[in-house]
């Protein structure tokens, strides 16, 4: 049997996430984080101590002994509100016209029409979007966070979006739910999909914690004559691996010769709205 260590108070358990934050870049969830005390046997894996350590977490940050800037919560934003500043009628004038001495570096062209074909990724939790996400920029792919089932609605605009090339690379729990979640989406957008993550091999090559599987779930029954009672969280991968996983993943479908050359025809074009925008301000200077 497991001994798991007991987290007695904050100051035990401060520097235990500090130290998992700052192995990475991005800014972590809080089930990542607990995902991550899960894998080094620091707690265990059931609900009741999740919850704990989230409220633990929160008083963590709130004292100070963890940084929140270092933590991200997708499942709440804001909307709207003020993005003007305060800036005279010359101030702004000035900064628009400097912007537009370097607007030649905006020049771009799309880079997957140079493919035969396209994808976009397609994400079961909003809460690693921020993750996914960088890669994604990356390659400029489409990111789709359908936070579990999506609605008619939303799969309606996919179908009108996607293309007869496109597929969808799919990335959400190996449990009941998650697994029907993929056959849904293939069979009401109609799409070649691929799931790269979370899949069986995954599961054992990084030896992720697992979960029992919901029994109110009306899924379940399936799931566990397939795969067990057991289930696993896309959450629990540590953090670069899963990104290691989706740019791989993507380079799959990218012919890198015509990428390359893509880039080049960008970059020609970028040098030529150059020459053509310091004509327009020279015959400007002219005029003034």
């Amino acid at each position: 049997m497991k001994k798991y260590q007991k987290l007695l108070n904050q100051a035990m358990l401060a520097p235990l996430v500090n130290e998992i934050i700052g192995q990475y870049d991005t800014r972590l969830t809080v089930r990542q984080i607990y995902y991550r005390l899960v894998a080094k046997n620091i707690i265990p894996n059931i609900r009741s101590r999740y919850n704990s350590f989230d409220s633990l977490l929160t008083r963590l940050r709130e004292d100070g002994l963890v940084d929140p800037n270092r933590i991200v919560d997708r499942s709440r934003g804001t909307i709207g509100g003020e993005s003007a500043v305060e800036e005279s009628p010359e101030e702004f004038l000035t900064g628009e016209l400097e912007a537009f001495k370097d607007c030649w570096q905006q020049y771009d062209l799309p880079l997957w029409a140079s493919q035969s074909s396209s994808i976009e990724i397609w994400l079961e939790k909003d809460a690693l979007s921020n993750l996914v996400g960088q890669i994604c920029g990356r390659y400029r792919v489409l990111l789709f966070p359908c936070r579990g089932y999506s609605s008619f609605q939303m799969l309606w605009e996919a179908g009108g979006r996607l293309k007869s090339d496109t597929s969808i690379l799919y990335l959400g729990d190996h449990d009941p739910s998650g697994l029907d979640m993929e056959d849904y989406i293939a069979e009401n957008c109609h799409s070649n999909i691929e799931r790269i993550a979370l899949t069986r091999e995954q599961i054992d090559q990084y030896k992720l914690p697992a979960q029992p599987v919901k029994l109110r779930d009306s899924r379940s029954p399936r799931y566990i004559a397939e795969h067990g009672r057991e289930c696993w969280e896309i959450d629990a991968l540590p953090p670069d691996a899963l990104q290691r996983i989706i740019d791989k993943a993507i380079r799959e479908y990218i012919d890198q010769g015509a990428w390359d050359k893509r880039l080049e025809e960008i970059e020609e074009g970028q040098e030529e709205a150059k020459i053509v925008l310091k004509r327009i301000m020279d015959d400007l200077d002219t005029e003034g």
